[in-house]
């Protein structure tokens, strides 16, 4: 007589743990670290997040370019250039570095003028 290993069935979706939950969340997570970042630092990477404020690397590292990218169609940061990056696992690899979104008071001012 043959014996068959136990068949493995899917658990149900409803059993599964959110990934989408998880993402949201550290999304979040980023973003208030980004804007942290921003208001108190001239210019910083990701590893600036990660060291300085905490943050801990998402599940997915390219979450790291949507969360950036994010913040950047926000209008929250804007790129300030590029450097060797001080994470240690990237092993001097180019890094962006970002910093405040400059905002142009006087080209504000001068669109809401009344002629």
């Amino acid at each position: 007589m043959i014996r068959r290993a136990p068949t493995l069935r899917q658990a149900p979706l409803s059993d599964m743990p959110a990934a989408d939950s998880l993402k949201k969340r550290w999304t979040y997570t980023a973003l208030a670290a980004i804007g942290q970042a921003a208001r108190e630092k001239a210019r910083f990477t990701a590893w600036t997040l990660s060291d300085e404020y905490g943050l801990a690397d998402p599940p997915n590292p390219r979450w790291w370019g949507l969360v950036f990218a994010q913040a950047h169609r926000n209008g929250l940061i804007e790129y300030a250039g590029f450097q060797e990056s001080p994470r240690p696992s990237r092993s001097r690899g180019v890094c962006r570095v970002w910093r405040a979104r400059r905002i142009d008071l006087g080209a504000a001012d001068r669109s809401n003028r009344v002629r």
